[in-house]
């Protein structure tokens, strides 16, 4: 999910419209698209749909030029498509015209920690790296970006502050969720990632990092549900605690029961958990 910027690793072998969702990316853009609106929903009782779909698309062209500069002598350039780059463009051009200036430099710095995420601008035991080679900052990088793009960027553009007592609750609620859906890919990728990154699953063990993010979703469901309003209707209730039950029970299932488990159930917790919101009256 969150942290797969190399969709590759993944080794899809989907065809048409399974391809062009998954490894095109734009599933994961749909997740981040409805993630917003229900977050505009709940804590504001409006989605700001112009916001939402830059944040959507621009999350689709961020994954896809991720790709293209995880080669250092950037020769992927060259493989981004005219469609990716007008996504970039009407991502960015929907940023300009409906964010205020703060909101519009958060989402900017957001950009720059993505791309420096996958180009390597560092220098690490003699070699360039990114940050995602750096130890310890995987994770917390990726949670970083998801938590401010659809979080912050729109608290920003409503004119109220992050550092609030009952705001920051919220942005702990939702960076436990985040990091509870990284922990499988962060597994997934310790196959091939250098034992120097001291990821949690490298440090924990995988079993005991499953549990920590299992663990981390009835966190972040606690924070949720203390969080809401006593006089929200009982549908929005049952839905969002069918989105926390949805993840949770995902993360008990074996990886190897479900093709594209990561790209597609793990992901798809995010578009629950959005939809759930987007619904509630």
């Amino acid at each position: 999910m969150l942290g797969k910027i190399d969709p590759d690793n993944d080794q899809l072998k989907a065809q048409g419209i399974g391809a062009l969702f998954l490894q095109g990316n734009l599933f994961i853009g749909i997740c981040a698209f409805t993630l917003t609106a229900g977050l505009y929903q709940k804590l504001y009782s409006f989605i700001d749909w112009p916001v939402s779909m830059a944040i959507g698309l621009g999350t689709v062209f961020l994954y896809h030029l991720q790709r293209a500069l995880s080669k250092s002598d950037l020769s992927g350039i060259r493989d981004v498509s005219w469609a990716v780059w007008l996504i970039g463009v009407i991502s960015s051009l929907l940023c300009v015209f409906y964010l205020n200036f703060a909101a519009l430099v958060l989402m900017a710095i957001c950009g720059v920690v993505g791309v420096i995420y996958a180009y390597p601008v560092f220098k690490s035991r003699g070699r360039r790296a990114a940050l995602r080679d750096l130890p310890y900052l995987k994770i917390w990088t990726i949670a970083f970006v998801w938590l401010a793009v659809c979080l912050w960027v729109p608290r920003l553009d409503v004119g109220q502050p992050i550092l609030e007592s009952r705001f920051l609750l919220h942005s702990f609620g939702l960076v436990t969720f985040i990091i509870a859906l990284t922990i499988p890919f962060d597994i997934r990728d310790s196959k091939s990632d250098n034992p120097n990154l001291r990821t949690l699953p490298m440090l924990l063990g995988h079993q005991r990092a499953m549990l920590l993010a299992r663990s981390l979703i009835l966190v972040s469901l606690g924070t949720w549900m203390f969080l809401t309003p006593s006089d929200t209707p009982k549908l929005g209730l049952i839905l969002e605690l069918l989105a926390f039950v949805y993840a949770y029970v995902i993360l008990r299932v074996d990886e190897k029961r479900l093709k594209h488990y990561h790209l597609l159930y793990v992901d798809g917790a995010l578009l629950v958990l959005g939809l759930s919101m987007v619904l509630t009256p």
